[in-house]
């Protein structure tokens, strides 16, 4: 079960590991169910509550470094250490002489002392890429890779190579949540808007089955509902039915 706090209230719906959000705007109803650290949470996946330190969030403006970064706990600093072993990343003759040299000049026996502090000397010599924005081709690389000591929330926001189809293979290690404008590219199965959510200002509409969205649909159409009809407007066909379908469903009442 997915809860979060939206306008002041508090909705419950069904979530699987994935959950797809059609909304008209997608960054802003992020931010009202994300919590900073220091206040109460406003998003609770299966009994965990989520704040912005234990989700990725990506949008099309995302950068390499905003995934990944040199800290002690990445698993780039990690990989680095691996291949440094026991050898050292600056020459040891040098520092020893400089520091033999000073302290006689100065004639002071411990002026200066060896410091070495491996943390402080990968970054200094050593950054993340940040001159691009991710690609897809790059993104579940990196994502395949990284590791956590808890399982993290994946968000999504309007990332137009993003689909379903591409989320599955990261539900082993996270939490995803895909946001959007539309649905239709998330999705290609009408299976799968089960998936789905429909969110229009205070209105909330789980899909939680097909079979609901139909019966919605025909209630507001006044017109029966067949299953190439949904098809169709998956499929963005350019027919009377698929404009109505899509009206509906973005302005959930």
């Amino acid at each position: 079960m997915l809860s979060f706090k939206y306008e002041n209230n508090w909705y419950e719906i069904e979530y699987f590991g994935i959950k797809i959000i059609e909304t008209k705007f997608t960054t802003n109803f992020i931010k009202s169910i994300i919590s900073e650290d220091d206040e109460q949470s406003k998003l609770i996946i299966e009994n965990k509550s989520f704040k912005w330190k234990n989700i990725l969030y990506i949008n099309e403006m995302t950068r390499y470094s905003d995934l990944i970064s040199l800290n002690k706990s990445s698993i780039i600093y990690k990989k680095i250490i691996e291949y440094i072993g026991d050898e050292s990343l600056i020459k040891d003759e040098i520092i020893d002489s400089i520091i033999k040299n000073i302290n006689q000049e100065f004639e002071f026996e411990n002026l200066l002392l060896k410091q070495y502090d491996i943390n402080k000397i990968i970054n200094s010599s050593l950054s993340i890429n940040n001159s691009n924005y991710v690609e897809k081709q790059n993104l579940f690389k990196i994502l395949n890779k990284l590791e956590f000591d808890e399982k993290k929330l994946i968000i999504f926001d309007n990332v137009n190579y993003i689909n379903y189809e591409i989320c599955k293979q990261l539900l082993n290690n996270f939490n995803i949540l895909i946001v959007c404008t539309d649905i239709r590219g998330i999705i290609n199965n009408i299976n799968q808007l089960e998936l789905c959510c429909f969110i229009n200002d205070k209105k909330i509409f789980d899909v939680i089955n097909q079979e609901k969205l139909t019966s919605y649909l025909e209630l507001k159409m006044s017109l029966p509902i067949s299953n190439l009809d949904i098809t169709n407007y998956l499929e963005n066909k350019n027919d009377q039915k698929s404009s109505i379908i899509n009206f509906y469903l973005k302005n959930i009442s």
